[in-house]
């Protein structure tokens, strides 16, 4: 296999992004759960390493959940949100506000084939989303094309600690706690959030996430939480 496709979905990223439609009423709810919490303090905690306003893409949108917090902290920027689904996407249009109107937009597309033009960006935020992609590094690789010179990608994730041991706790609770707790409100043991342990498993170490950005943007730093299970990649002035 091509090293620069070792990461990602690949084939099964269809099935994957079925899935997150599938428990799309319910995902916010359920992370907030299943992160301890975690979840949108660091979408904030993302948002707010940038000081200005600008042109700003949401990779990976969804419903529009981080959307609103770049709103809310930078509420003179113009954001587009992005997102393969159409029917996320569409859920995002349907609880947009009347004051949103010129300030955001939601379009579909693949972070491997931006539909934007080179340098259309003063930067990108993404949370919960990249480890969603086909091929990682290509897709790392196309979305610093659309911003420009000095730009920035905020990457909000799920970590894969350097640690064997915490790495195969963080796994085994993918596996069998979440489906439980995600039970409650899907109100079936055989819930998607189960597919989803995929992601997990083909994510690089953050260590060598950290390298794939080195490979783009100048400047590369991960914040590490709750042991490196969640993470916040900052890349700055791409190459």
């Amino acid at each position: 296999m091509n090293k620069k496709y070792r990461y990602g979905l690949r084939r099964k990223w269809r099935d994957i992004i079925e899935s997150i439609e599938e428990i799309s009423m319910l995902y916010t709810k359920v992370n907030k759960i299943i992160s301890l919490g975690l979840s949108d303090k660091l979408r904030i905690k993302g948002v707010e390493k940038i000081d200005f306003e600008g042109n700003f893409l949401d990779a990976g949108c969804g419903p529009g959940d981080l959307t609103k917090i770049i709103r809310k902290i930078h509420p003179k920027s113009y954001i587009v949100g992005l997102d393969t689904s159409y029917y996320l996407t569409k859920v995002g249009l349907d609880i947009l506000s009347e004051e949103d109107n010129g300030y955001i937009d939601l379009v579909n597309g693949l972070f491997e084939k931006p539909p934007f033009r080179a340098g259309s960006f003063h930067g990108i935020f993404s949370a919960y989303a990249l480890r969603d992609s086909i091929h990682l590094v290509k897709a790392i690789r196309e979305l610093s094309k659309v911003i420009r010179r000095r730009g920035f990608i905020i990457d909000i994730d799920i970590g894969n600690p350097i640690s064997s041991i915490v790495r195969y706790s963080l796994i085994l609770y993918m596996k069998t706690a979440v489906p439980i707790l995600s039970s409650f409100y899907s109100k079936k043991l055989d819930s998607p959030w189960k597919k989803l342990v995929d992601t997990i498993c083909r994510i690089p170490r953050n260590n060598i996430l950290e390298y794939i950005f080195k490979g783009f943007f100048r400047y590369t730093h991960i914040d590490e939480y709750a042991l490196g299970t969640m993470i916040i990649v900052s890349a700055y002035d791409k190459k």
